[in-house]
This record gives structure tokens, sequence and C-alpha cells, in this order.
């Protein structure tokens, strides 16, 4: 299995290669440009000796995240696959979070900062090598969270620095553990995605397109509208 993975969507700009066993990763911070991911790309396929052409499926961070970040990430995949004709790998930002995660916990709740006094979140818990969802990725304020059942739950992402506070108060003593400093990264994406390729998840170019959350929820009608 032959994958490239890429993610823009946080405060870093990551790729991830693996070709066969052998697996290669880097990343920078981002500066809002294609060509500071696409300068990783190149420089993971000079280490690893190969061209485009070897690549079974491209996989990328499908937001939700920054909005130029996502549509970053999505336009290169595009771009690859179609120039290729290779099949591509949509992944949750969220859950690439989530998965990447070192600690030994279970219970992930992934958040990231979406400005404006707002969040992405999503809960996880973790399946085999992925994870299975307890809330679906949404977006809302951090003192009106639904709090998943259980305990023992680990924070992960930007948004449990920008508002501690009003999520630790939310969470209680259900909250073990925190990672606020943690960003998406394709070395999550790829993980995901060799799950999603083996069940046969592929996508064509033309079908992939980016997660915003945001605009998903200000199209909803309002309540007592049908």
């Amino acid at each position: 299995m032959n994958l490239l993975a890429i993610d823009t969507s946080g405060g870093w700009y990551s790729a991830a290669l693996q070709v066969g066993q052998h697996y290669h990763a880097c990343h920078t911070l981002s500066c809002g440009q294609g060509k500071d991911i696409m300068g990783l790309i190149q420089t993971l396929f000079v280490e690893a000796g190969v061209g485009v052409g070897c690549l079974d499926a491209v996989a990328f961070g499908r937001g939700p995240g920054s909005f130029t970040g996502v549509r970053v990430a999505c336009a290169l995949a595009q771009g690859i696959g179609m120039a290729h004709d290779i099949p591509l790998l949509p992944v949750s930002s969220l859950a690439a979070l989530a998965v990447a995660e070192p600690v030994a916990v279970n219970m992930l709740f992934a958040a990231m900062d979406a400005r404006m006094g707002e969040m992405y979140y999503a809960a996880y818990v973790r399946h085999g090598l992925g994870l299975r969802v307890l809330i679906e990725e949404s977006i809302g304020k951090p003192d009106a969270l639904p709090v998943p059942r259980g305990k023992c739950w680990h924070g992960v992402g930007s948004a449990w620095a920008s508002y501690r506070e009003p999520m630790q108060a939310s969470f209680g003593q259900a909250l073990n553990t925190m990672n606020a400093v943690a960003e998406p990264s394709a070395e999550g994406v790829l993980q995901l995605a060799k799950l999603a390729y083996e069940a046969g998840e592929v996508i064509s170019p033309e079908k992939a397109a980016p997660v915003y959350l945001r605009n998903q929820v200000a199209a909803k009608p309002k309540p007592g509208l049908p």
C-alpha cells in the first residue's frame, strides 16, 4: 500500500508518505501558502526515492479547520489525483487529531479553536487502530458543550487552550487529561486513511470537497421553520 497524506487544517502544514513498509513524514509552520506543503511533499518523494506514479491513493485532511488550510489540502489532493489518475481518501481533521494522540486512553474529545468564540469538536472512542464516533463533528460555543457520558476523557486540540475554563467546567471530573497544543497532522490522516483504503472507501478526485461546518450550520433552518 503506497499512500500520500497531507494536512493543512491547523497551525502546521504536514505531509506523510507510506511506501510499502517504509514511512516518511515532515511538517512546517503554516504560512497559508500552497507552495509550503508542495515543498514538503517533494522532500518526501526524494527521501523515499519514488515518484507520484507509485501512489495507490492520496489522503487529505478535509476539515474542519482553517478555511484557507482545508481548501489548500483539498485542492492539492485533487490536483495530484486528476493529473495522475489517483483516487483520494478524505479524512476528518478532528479524527486525525484524536487518533494521533500517543496517550494510552480510549476516550478522546477533540476540539479545535474555530475563532469568533466557537470551536469545532467531536468525541471518539478508540476502536482497534481507528476510532468510533460518539459525537459527530460539530461547531458550537465552549460553554454549551454536549458532554459525552463516561469518565476519564482526554481533551486534545487548540480549543482546550483557547477556552480552557468553560470547557473544564462543562466536563468537571469527567476530564482526566488534556493536550492543548496538539494540531491535526498528516500522520493521523495516514493512520485513518490506511483503514479507509482497506475498506474500499476511495473517491474520485472530482468528488473531493472541504468540510467547513460553519457554512453548514449557517444554512440550517431556524427553529419553527420548515
